[in-house]
């Protein structure tokens, strides 16, 4: 059985991959008790692996309880209440054995299974992002290697000899540059096969063109400095899982598969979910195992909609479909349109079905969109008819599959709101600008409330960064907010009291550490003591130090809260230090309100500590983690959720408020090199040659789909009552885009006159609005 579902929005892919997975259990469990070892799911999310594993034991559950869904469940499946009953207990006996996982904690169990025949240590610490000192070895290293090896030496003269009389400059932030440019180029080797297949071949370059030989010496130069770094992280005993995925791509082939199946057991059946999101690193990765299973007529199932790609940065590729398809196809594969809609209510079904067909099928408007996102609006070169060519056809495979048909009879409505900002705010910043459309969104909130269905409504948003501000106004007029980054890590006091005693562990001396557990612990009597230290320092040595005041004029002080916990914490772990010090100084009753930061925090600790992780890794760690990551509120009933809408993808909700207050973003590659048959270029437009600007674009064009893919998802959230918050101004394109494919639509009939479910509506143009209100 070789599967692929092609997924639509709310079309009950869960369902079908969890029923599947259930059919497979009950062949293989007659045969073999511990068969569930023997099927292996990967999806792309936390989130999604949660969600496949809560279904599955539900519908053995029901299954097992004979229920009137059971029995439906049971035909479908073909298990018995006794068989699920079993199942069920042997789940419970070895949960571990449910093979269901994201893609990169399967591929790090490989990493560890294959340890040995990788050349990786055999005990690593996983590293999220690589140490500044870590790329400060490698460059080291580099020039102790270049004193061995002429051909390195070779490279770096010439290259030196380019910068000088070629660049004519070579900056004094030029190793600054260097470091950071060869830690990109390590992100992107996670997913950027070019990176693979350039390091094992020989490319010469142009001597005559000042790209090209630029181009050829930085690659060189970077690809002798990643060997080293291998070599750097090997010594430390570190894990950076970017490398590795690079690395196991490029060694596993079909005589790796022996040792797999021998160390992660044997394989009887394939589930991939969320296809369109993995990356071709990945997929060379599975490819093996997926060639093995089908030779030996085993089971793949594989489900996706390109539709939802979002995650094209992350190096998501949903051209991976249709070489699955491709590659497949002789193997009797099975393409399942899933086409029916279980989420929404009919009436937002039609609007979608409407939306996006009508950018599918009007050429004359979607020939415009496509050279508003290429090329600006403004082009200063002449439009290449291949390009827009190349366009439509991606266009067109991500949304081959666009129509849909309803199970839900709700009588929702889609209702589209107006804002003129094109007056008195032309000249206001644009950050202003969306914060005009808060006393809308509250305007919406209200009129839900009104009519009592303000409960599971969501507000969502293109960036994180604007959560906090939206969560902010409407918590200052009364609402419940859910945010899904409301409250950042690195605002807890008690968070920085805690790392401040992690960080005196290795530095006793430090004043900033010292000084942070005095305001922390002692508050008030802190700020005294900090108060006569700063009096008395004037007149005193430089080597009267925050400590040596303490020591002298605060003893009973400096032992209780700095010797003794300090002295304690050299023979506890870590999580045990956090512990005794929470206890010692009974910091959950002093702030009871920060208890929610101390649990995440505890817990990346204990987390931190299994992965073996030093003081100063779990610092670094943590610090990168308390910037991109917060606290949600405890969610209530009537809490309105606050997410971005790529957070949304797989969710949803009764009402869902957009405000297309977002523009596309400016293209800007990851890489500044060029990948060609010809060589490898680096340089301005002007210097590059007509081809390599052709490969800028044709980039930027993958870019620009994602558009249209986060408009998918955001309007297919919704289960009954969707409003589309339309700013009119400059500077918000996607909106700009939005009315015109709107008043197209109307054009050709599909308009509130005819649809009574569709409203339309002109808001008060902010200039007549008082300022206190905003």
């Amino acid at each position: 059985m070789h599967l692929l579902f092609q997924a639509s929005a709310g079309s009950g892919k869960t369902y079908q991959l969890s029923l599947h997975y259930l059919k497979l259990l009950k062949t293989l469990i007659s045969q073999d008790s511990s068969a569930l070892r023997e099927i292996l799911a990967t999806t792309f999310t936390n989130k999604a692996v949660y969600e496949m594993k809560e279904r599955i034991i539900s519908f053995l559950k029901e299954i097992a309880k004979q229920s009137d869904r059971g029995e439906k469940l049971s035909a479908e499946s073909g298990l018995t209440a006794e068989e699920a009953e079993k199942i069920l207990e042997e789940i419970f006996l070895h949960y571990d054995y449910l093979e269901i996982k994201t893609i990169d904690s399967f591929l790090l169990k490989l990493f560890r299974g294959l340890a040995y025949e990788l050349n990786l240590p055999p005990k690593f610490v996983i590293k999220s992002s690589i140490e500044t000192s870590h790329l400060e070895k490698t460059l080291l290293k580099l020039f102790e290697r270049a004193n061995k090896e002429k051909e390195v030496w070779n490279l770096l003269e010439r290259f030196t000899e380019f910068l000088l009389t070629k660049e004519k400059v070579l900056t004094l932030n030029f190793k600054v540059k260097l470091l950071n440019e060869l830690n990109r180029m390590i992100e992107l080797s996670t997913y950027k096969e070019e990176l693979l297949l350039y390091r094992k071949s020989e490319v010469s370059p142009s001597e005559d063109n000042v790209s090209s030989l630029r181009g050829y010496f930085y690659f060189k130069l970077w690809s002798y400095l990643k060997e080293e770094l291998e070599k750097v992280l090997i010594e430390a005993g570190h894990l950076y899982l970017g490398i590795w995925k690079e690395k196991l791509a490029y060694q596993i082939k079909e005589d790796f598969l022996p040792w797999i199946y021998l160390k992660l057991g044997n394989l009887e059946a394939f589930i991939i979910d969320e296809f369109q999101d993995t990356d071709k690193l990945q997929w060379n990765v599975l490819t093996p195992l997926v060639e093995d299973l089908i030779s030996q007529g085993k089971s793949l199932i594989i489900a996706g909609d390109t539709k939802q790609c979002l995650y094209r940065w992350k190096g998501g590729d949903p051209a991976l479909m249709r070489e699955v398809k491709e590659k497949l196809n002789p193997y009797n594969l099975k393409l399942v349109s899933l086409s029916k809609n279980f989420r929404s209510c009919g009436n937002l079904v039609t609007f979608c079905n409407e939306f996006f067909s009508l950018l599918k099928e009007n050429l004359e408007l979607k020939r415009s969109f496509m050279e508003r996102l290429i090329y600006g609006k403004n082009p200063e070169e002449e439009i290449d008819e291949e390009l827009i060519e190349v366009a439509f056809s991606e266009f067109d495979e991500l949304f081959a599959k666009i129509h849909q048909s309803a199970s839900k009879n709700l009588e929702g409505k889609v209702i589209i709101d107006f804002i003129d900002l094109t007056k008195s705010e032309r000249k206001l910043s644009n950050e202003i600008r969306q914060r005009y459309l808060y006393p809308k969104i509250e305007e919406i909130l209200q009129e839900l409330e009104g009519r009592g269905e303000l409960e599971d409504t969501a507000i969502l948003l293109r960036e994180n960064k604007d959560i906090s501000e939206l969560s902010s106004y409407l918590i200052s007029k009364g609402y419940k907010i859910l945010g899904s980054s409301l409250l950042k890590l690195k605002e807890s006091s008690l968070l920085n009291t805690l790392l401040a005693y992690i960080k005196l562990l290795s530095h006793p001396e430090d004043e900033i550490a010292i000084a942070t557990v005095l305001l922390g612990i002692l508050q008030e009597k802190g700020r005294d003591i900090l108060a006569q230290y700063q009096k008395l320092r004037p007149y005193k040595s430089k080597s009267f130090t925050l400590k040596v005041y303490l020591e002298e004029y605060e003893k009973e002080i400096w032992k209780s809260t700095f010797e003794i916990p300090l002295n304690k914490g050299f023979f506890l772990n870590l999580y045990q230090f956090i512990r005794y010090l929470v206890y010692t100084f009974e910091l959950e009753d002093k702030f009871p309100e920060e208890r929610p930061f101390l649990n995440r925090f505890l817990s990346f600790i204990l987390g931190e500590i299994s992965a073996e992780s030093d003081y100063w890794s779990i610092l670094s760690n943590w610090e990168s983690l308390s910037e991109r990551e917060g606290l949600s509120l405890p969610q209530e009933k009537e809490a309105i959720q606050i997410l971005t809408i790529h957070l949304s993808k797989g969710l949803e909700f009764q009402n869902v408020i957009i405000p297309l207050n977002f523009t596309f973003k400016y293209f800007q590659r990851k890489s500044s090199l060029f990948f060609t048959e010809e060589g490898i270029y680096r340089g301005k437009k002007e210097e590059l040659p007509a081809s390599v600007i052709k490969i800028f674009y044709l980039e930027k064009i993958q870019q620009v789909m994602e558009v249209f893919n986060l408009l998918y998802v955001a309007f297919t959230r919704a289960i009954k009552n969707l409003y589309i918050l339309v700013p009119m101004g400059p500077n918000f394109l996607v909106a700009e885009l939005f009315v015109r494919a709107y008043e197209v639509l109307k054009e050709r009939g599909f308009h509130p006159q005819k649809y009574n479910f569709l409203q339309e509506r002109l808001l008060v143009p902010y200039s007549e609005i008082p300022p206190s209100e905003l």
